[in-house]
């Protein structure tokens, strides 16, 4: 009676549904890269200076290029692969190294669309690997994937389509962020808002640095794509918590984490976290006037001060004060016989925001300044200028 007893509980634990104790696992699919997935391959991008001479690891060219042929290497699978555009010609030929054997000479060449002052070259196939080239000019050039991995995927309850760009090029759709500068890793796009295309403004946390998880709706989920990126693996997570307080209620803050992008805002500028290393990506410190309207001003990672990166303890709460009061910073810098003056606003934790405020999302005119000697006479004046 004991052992059958037994044997009815294990069968009801292995009846239980796996979504309780994961998500499921999904099924992505090859797709180009377009107009709703391009911000994807924006931040998957990379470039490479030209190479004035032929280089000397390059086996061969094709017979009639021009003398004003430029050169490029790009690491594509591993391996550097050479690419050669014809500057000589009015609609420049491409010619890349499609089988990646270091040999130029029987590859055809291939056209690409000019708009804006701006050549594009797309799909380029590398081996097994397809990328999208942009040339702004001879100098350098841009590259990025151009194709992705896309599939609906499902967070708690609800289905989002959720893309994987292979940023570094290397035929795997699996490599995570570590945070460190020089690191190689992938990207992720979710359409949160499911408006059918990727938003571009970082606030919006829909494309990122690919991580091992994600936050969706304040819940936390680990994403496990395979290295062929067919298959993607979510499950449930319940990190441990901790605080962040900037002591300032008007302010917003985009970060990059092991939790994927996150932005945090309201809540009198105190937010519960989990815990781990955070990098800033953008600050917004926002604030209406008595007309109501929504003034803005901006602060980038690279000048975030005290909250350019900052650690959440468990348990703990993590005190940076940051924001209002701020102060104005100025410079000048003398190029012959022109002094050029820049202002700034320093917030509490030396984070700079830019002169340029938003009003409604519109620039207002710039501030004016005025410069006088040490017995107060007016030297010059006049508006700044944005830029």
């Amino acid at each position: 009676m004991k052992t059958r007893f037994l044997t009815l509980i294990l069968l009801f634990v292995i009846t239980i549904p796996m979504s309780i104790y994961s998500q499921g696992k999904f099924t992505l699919k090859s797709e180009e890269v377009s107009d709703a997935t391009s911000r994807l391959a924006a931040i998957s991008q990379s470039y490479t200076m030209a190479i004035r001479q032929k280089p000397e690891a390059l086996k061969g060219v094709p017979e009639k290029i021009s003398d004003k042929t430029l050169y490029y290497s790009l690491l594509i699978n591993g391996k550097n692969v050479f690419l050669a555009i014809d500057f000589g010609e009015t609609n420049p030929p491409l010619y890349a190294d499609t089988n990646a054997d270091g040999n130029l000479a029987y590859e055809k060449p291939i056209t690409g669309a000019t708009k804006d002052n701006r050549t594009r070259y797309v799909p380029v196939k590398i081996a097994t690997i397809s990328i999208g080239i942009d040339v702004p000019q001879g100098g350098y050039i841009f590259y990025s994937p151009a194709e992705i991995r896309r599939g609906d995927v499902t967070f708690g309850d609800e289905t989002f389509s959720l893309m994987i760009a292979d940023k570094n090029l290397n035929g795997r759709y699996n490599d995570f962020s570590t945070g460190d500068p020089g690191a190689s890793y992938d990207s992720v796009g979710i359409d949160l808002n499911r408006n059918g295309t990727l938003d571009a403004a970082l606030e919006s946390g829909e494309v990122s640095s690919l991580a091992e998880a994600i936050s969706v709706k304040d819940n936390y989920y680990s994403i496990k794509p395979s290295a062929n990126g067919n298959t993607l693996e979510i499950k449930t997570l319940k990190p441990k918590m901790g605080m962040l307080d900037v002591q300032n209620p008007d302010m917003e803050i985009s970060t990059q984490s092991k939790w994927g992008a996150q932005t945090f805002s309201g809540s009198n500028g105190k937010w519960e976290l989990p815990e781990g290393k955070y990098i800033t990506r953008l600050i917004r410190l926002k604030k209406k006037d008595d007309a109501g309207r929504e003034w803005v001003l901006k602060a980038y990672s690279f000048y975030a001060g005290k909250l350019a990166s900052f650690d959440i303890k468990s348990g703990k709460t993590t005190i940076i004060s940051a924001g209002t009061p701020l102060h104005i910073v100025t410079s000048a810098k003398m190029t012959n016989d022109t002094i050029e003056v820049s202002a700034s606003f320093l917030g509490r934790a030396g984070e700079q925001y830019s002169s340029g405020p938003t009003v409604d999302g519109q620039r207002p005119e710039p501030p004016k300044f005025i410069i006088v000697d040490k017995s107060g006479k007016e030297l010059a004046s006049g508006p700044f200028q944005y830029g």
